[in-house]
């Protein structure tokens, strides 16, 4: 059986070390959620913070599979752009959410899809 070409070899290496840094990235995850759910007790306290957690662990797993396969570089600097806009939307109802509570005096209107607590102003 002929070896591989050495550019198979690579690809092969960069699948496997992206794979495994997915692997990291869902047990990190799932991690967070068992900690979270043992120590918030407030639903959506918990929940609040868990997306926060997990927008922040899942943006290190992709940076870091993106450095796998771009390496540094000016395809790097644009791919990490669009992953921020990514990660922007992606957080925009837990950012929003914290932007009214700091803006608002009267209690807060949940949302949709995130509960949150009503705060009361003691003025």
């Amino acid at each position: 059986m002929p070896p591989l070409p050495p550019a198979y070899v690579n690809i092969i290496l960069k699948l496997v070390f992206s794979l495994l840094t997915l692997a990291l990235t869902l047990v990190a995850n799932r991690v967070v959620l068992n900690l979270l759910k043992a120590r918030v007790k407030d639903p959506a306290h918990r929940h609040t913070v868990y997306m926060l957690v997990r927008n922040s662990v899942l943006l290190v797993g992709s940076v870091v599979i993106l450095l796998i396969w771009l390496g540094f570089g000016s395809n790097f600097t644009v791919a990490m752009g669009i992953l921020g806009a990514g990660i922007a939307f992606a957080s925009q109802e837990v950012i929003g959410s914290f932007t009214r509570a700091a803006s608002s005096r009267s209690p807060i209107a949940s949302s949709s899809r995130i509960r949150c607590s009503i705060i009361r102003s003691t003025w």
